[in-house]
């Protein structure tokens, strides 16, 4: 039984809402000082296509600054006064924006966060501003051989699929970037049947629903992204090999995976930690044992139409074919059943605990 169960927590029940235009709001009140409140929906990575790669990253960073008229440094002294923090992430398969603040001053703080949502303002300079970050970061990445690694095995794994794009664009792409392309991804994001509302903390439910009620209450329906097929995996083993001008060597092993809805996923997450950490299987035989590699680590990836297992190391590159060999031989381990109940009991409490730590903010329970 590698099942791990959700820690408790002395809250509330949440409380489920459905505007009149589909959009779901989740309310859970507790007695928090703080509260918070997340509007997410399907997007980042997904979202994107062949020729628009890195919209979803550039998104991110400019949704919130600026937005209903309010410039960039209006719109963040108008949050520091309230003691709130505004911000906006996306990933492979989601983009969000949220709030953070004090509990009395909840209402306040959503008024921004729907500034942001309905009226952004995609400014010329603020597009600018994100497109040099970003060109910067493509350039950098040279010397990040990891990167480099993930991002190719990324585009063989999945290839013209949005999950093989590059996430952090091209020199092309970025430079096509406009605040029209960004305000259009955003529409197609802000969709009623693609949103959820979230919200946590010590909140009048009423009053807040209510203001959702009467903002994203009236966004209008059918504009939403299309929904993608199941991901696409590769019908047998591809290899991929990058040259390095550094003096260590980056190998990686991508396996399928599973959906977030996926019944595995617990178990998955425990695997996960029995090959990951310092007390792991990876540690203890590829650099405990062998002397093989200077970091290793495991991961997985679970989204709404597929997900991916990613195990790796860095190591000396006169010995980066015994490293691949002990890697592989690791996780074939895996397969054949040779786990142990020390393995998985610690593995268990690992994953046990980190959930009870990620939920003990506002922000993350949102």
């Amino acid at each position: 039984d590698w099942s791990v169960r959700s820690p408790r927590r002395r809250v509330d029940a949440p409380e489920v809402y459905r505007l009149d235009n589909g959009i779901r709001v989740l309310v859970e009140r507790d007695g928090s000082d703080l509260a918070a409140v997340r509007v997410a929906g399907l997007g980042g990575q997904l979202a994107e296509r062949a020729g628009a790669e890195g919209l979803g990253a550039a998104w991110s960073r400019t949704v919130m600054r600026g937005a209903g008229g309010l410039s960039p440094d209006a719109l963040g002294r108008a949050a520091a006064a309230l003691g709130a923090s505004l911000g906006a992430s996306g990933g492979r398969s989601s983009q969000s924006m949220a709030v953070e603040g004090p509990a009395e001053h909840a209402s306040a703080a959503l008024e921004l966060l729907l500034l942001g949502a309905v009226e952004p303002s995609f400014l010329a300079t603020e597009v600018d501003r994100a497109r040099e970050l970003l060109v910067d970061e493509l350039a950098s990445r040279d010397d990040e051989p990891g990167e480099r690694l993930s991002v190719a095995m990324w585009a063989a794994a999945f290839g013209g699929q949005p999950w093989g794009l590059d996430p952090g664009g091209t020199e092309a792409s970025l430079a096509r970037l406009s605040g029209a392309s960004l305000l259009a991804a955003h529409l197609a994001w802000a969709a009623p049947e693609n949103l959820v509302v979230g919200v946590v903390g010590n909140v009048d439910s009423e009053c807040i629903v209510s203001r959702l009620r009467h903002v994203l209450g009236k966004l209008p329906v059918g504009r939403g992204l299309p929904r993608p097929s199941n991901l696409r995996h590769p019908r047998r083993a591809r290899r991929v090999s990058l040259p390095s001008a550094r003096e260590q060597a980056h190998v990686s092993a991508m396996y399928a995976g599973i959906t977030a809805r996926d019944r595995r996923a617990a178990a998955l997450e425990v695997l996960g930690t029995v090959l990951s950490g310092q007390g792991g299987r990876l540690f203890g035989r590829l650099r405990e044992e062998s002397g093989l590699a200077y970091a290793v680590g495991a991961s997985s990836l679970e989204g709404p139409f597929g997900g991916v297992v990613t195990c790796g190391l860095a190591t000396d590159p006169a010995r980066v074919h015994e490293a691949e060999a002990k890697l592989l031989a690791a996780i074939d381990g895996i397969r054949e059943g040779d786990v142990t109940d020390g393995e998985v009991a610690r593995a268990r409490a690992a994953c046990v605990g980190a959930a009870e730590a990620g939920l003990q903010t506002v922000g993350a329970r949102c």
